[in-house]
């Protein structure tokens, strides 16, 4: 673990020194002025909510907290804690470049520039919480996850021990993931009341579409994490736990239903996965990059 969080660390230094050198460039093209963002679309996870050296099926602080620093724009250095948002680095932008509201498209989010001028945010200007969905887990042998694989490639659905495997090469099956991980040896006829009970679990949570969801505020942090009989939710306090290693739900029961009602309000508006057809050139974009086989 400490090896790769030291070639982790090192490729941050690395990547740090070549952005160094384009802005170095930049400068002296263009002077003084202008305004350079640095924000990332996701962070990366070692552990933390059993994801290991990748990123995705969690919405676990690690994946999700991400840099954004804005230079140019404010008064000097200084941190805001306030919520922000990918979708607010747009029309923020827009603002700043002065770009007429009339001509902006319809975005979904806030311009944050008066937190980037004033000492103290604007109410106007922060997000009252930022809410996000996970990626689906593509990796078939995470067990701890109610669902894993992918449509098109062998998925499963799983309990505390067993795992109903379908879509792949081999025949569907039953494994004992906790005897068997490498899911060698079907058990199905031994066990035929828990593929039928895992079959009905499966029909309930369809494949790529059983992910974790969130609501977060500057101090907390409730995350929706699917279960067989639907979502089950757990409460942080950032403040006290920023590891998100404690559930305080039982202490902070109005929040929990004031937080909650606000994340059933936005999954509502969520469509799911379109059907896309994609060109050849968009596949073999997206097999180079590793997201499709």
């Amino acid at each position: 673990l400490e090896d790769c969080r030291g070639m982790y660390a090192a490729e941050v230094a690395y990547v740090d020194g070549q952005v160094g050198r384009l802005l170095d460039a930049w400068q002296k093209a263009r002077g003084t002025g202008g305004v350079v963002v640095f924000t990332s679309d996701h962070g990366e996870n070692f552990g933390e909510d059993g994801v290991w050296y990748e990123h995705g099926p969690s919405v676990h602080d690690a994946g999700m907290r991400v840099p954004l620093i804005v230079a140019g724009a404010g008064p000097g250095a200084r941190q805001d804690r306030g919520v922000a948002r990918l979708e607010d680095v747009m029309p923020t932008l827009l603002a700043l470049a002065r770009v007429p509201r009339e001509r902006w498209p319809k975005l979904d989010g806030v311009d944050l520039g008066a937190r980037l001028r004033a000492g103290t945010a604007r109410d106007d200007a922060a997000p009252a919480a930022a809410f996000a969905e996970s990626g689906s887990d593509l990796l078939p042998e995470s067990y701890g996850r109610l669902r894993s694989g992918a449509r098109g490639r062998e998925h499963c659905i799983n309990d505390e021990r067993f795992s109903w495997c379908e879509g792949g090469a081999r025949p569907d099956a039953l494994y004992d993931h906790l005897a068997d991980p490498q899911r060698q040896h079907d058990v199905a006829p031994r066990h035929p009341d828990v593929v039928e009970r895992l079959r009905a679990v499966g029909r309930r949570w369809p494949v790529d579409e059983t992910r974790q969801r969130s609501i977060r505020t500057p101090r907390f942090k409730l995350v929706a994490v699917p279960q067989a009989e639907g979502y089950a939710t757990r409460l942080y306090d950032l403040r006290s736990d920023p590891g998100e290693t404690r559930d305080v739900s039982a202490g902070n029961a109005a929040t929990v239903v004031a937080m909650r009602k606000a994340l059933d309000a936005w999954a509502a508006g969520i469509a799911g996965s379109p059907v896309v057809a994609h060109t050849p050139e968009q596949l073999e974009a997206l097999q180079a990059l590793g997201y499709i086989e």
